[in-house]
């Protein structure tokens, strides 16, 4: 059920939602008109997003939204990524990745416990759960490969329910996370840079 102060705010931002996002627990409302960002739903699973509002800069605006199964992360027009919601699911961005995700990001995907960003550089950096992709370190189910891989040159990155696969510029695929579910994120797109995804085409780490 939609909290009435809530509707009072979707009313006014009648004609301006341009973002809906939600997750089993939580629902998130983009309007352009005023730069909301509306959310209700379970406060621990991302349904409480007062905060947002307060580190936004003057004339900053959320651009896009992604969610997780618990916490949302979304996209200023600075360039920023801000995250809530679930730490364990990727609503707290670690310290040693803020200054990178502090301007440059492109695009934001989410999967069920992970996300990942797309930076200008063409580098991808992730947080969330590791077991979803949500870490590229050795101790955290990644590599010295991988984390290299997708350092510069990635174009795309796709989610599956428990993994991502990242394009390159070179025409590599990159997938990790649970392997079982890495297809799928393919199968999002059939033709990814042109390029049809066949299973034998994907490196796997």
């Amino acid at each position: 059920e939609i909290p009435s102060s809530i509707e009072a705010s979707l009313a006014r931002c009648a004609g301006n939602i341009t973002f809906v996002a939600h997750n089993p627990l939580s629902v998130v409302v983009l309007a352009s008109g005023n730069r909301s960002v509306l959310c209700w739903g379970f406060a621990a699973a991302g349904g409480n997003c007062s905060h947002i509002a307060g580190q936004l800069s003057a004339g900053e605006r959320v651009v896009s939204v992604a969610a997780t199964d618990k916490a949302y992360a979304v996209v200023t027009s600075l360039g920023r990524a801000l995250a809530w919601g679930s730490a364990q699911q990727g609503g707290s961005i670690p310290s040693g990745l803020v200054g990178e995700l502090s301007g440059g990001v492109l695009e934001v995907v989410g999967n069920q416990g992970a996300f990942a960003a797309r930076t200008s550089s063409g580098k991808v950096l992730v947080w969330g759960n590791a077991a979803y992709g949500g870490s590229l370190s050795s101790d955290g189910g990644g590599s010295e490969a991988l984390a290299s891989l997708l350092s510069a040159n990635v174009t795309r990155v796709l989610a599956s329910p428990a993994a991502f696969l990242a394009v390159r510029g070179d025409g590599r695929v990159v997938g990790w996370g649970h392997v079982q579910t890495i297809a799928r994120a393919g199968e999002q797109s059939p033709s990814l840079s042109g390029v049809p995804v066949q299973s034998d085409e994907i490196v796997i780490i």
